[in-house]
This record gives C-alpha cells, sequence and structure tokens, in this order.
C-alpha cells in the first residue's frame, strides 16, 4: 500500500534525521499509515530507556493539527492536546517483549 502525502508528512515529523549521527537513522523507518481518515496524534517513549524496566512515565506526542510536540505523565484510551484541545482516542498500541533481565 502506497503512503499518502499526509502520512509520509506525519512519518517525518515523528522521525526526524539526527543532526550528529546515525544513531536515531532506523526511526526513518517508521511509516505512518492511517487506520482511518482522521486526524493523528502520535506518542513516542524515549529510546535510551526501556519505561517498563526502568520505571518512567514520560511520553512525547506529536499533535497532527497544530504541529506540536508535547508531553504527557501517562496516557489511557484518551487525551486531549494541550495546546489546540483536539480529543483523541487510542486506535492501536504495539508491544514489544522485554528481555527477561533475571534469566
Amino acid at each position: 500500500m502506497p503512503l499518502s502525502r499526509r502520512d509520509f508528512k506525519l512519518s517525518m515529523a515523528i522521525s526526524p534525521m539526527k543532526r550528529n549521527g546515525p544513531e536515531t537513522e532506523a526511526l526513518r523507518s517508521l511509516l505512518v499509515h492511517r487506520l482511518r481518515d482522521a486526524r493523528m496524534a502520535i506518542a513516542r517513549l524515549p529510546l535510551k530507556a526501556n519505561l517498563a524496566t526502568a520505571g518512567l512515565k514520560k511520553y512525547s506526542v506529536h499533535c497532527e493539527p497544530c504541529r506540536s510536540w508535547f508531553d504527557l505523565p501517562e496516557w489511557g484510551e484518551e487525551f486531549t492536546c494541550p495546546k489546540c484541545r483536539q480529543l483523541y482516542a487510542l486506535e492501536l498500541a504495539v508491544f514489544s517483549a522485554v528481555p527477561d533481565e533475571r534469566a
């Protein structure tokens, strides 16, 4: 399925090129495809810390309509952008396995 212009623009906004090296270059392969024709907000977790094991609770969110980034201390099934007041509902979540460090 080809990436729409809107989805390409949003994908590039949430996965910028790093200025000082290739460390985040893999993020460029993160492409957003809409499940339905609606505005989106994308939550991104810190790459250097595993939230499940580090106990961190901070999520960076990019709001597509107002193009702003903001932090959420936590999120659930719904949240509102603090800048444009757009209400968002959770559409899809992807979870990765966390290696068992006790073994």
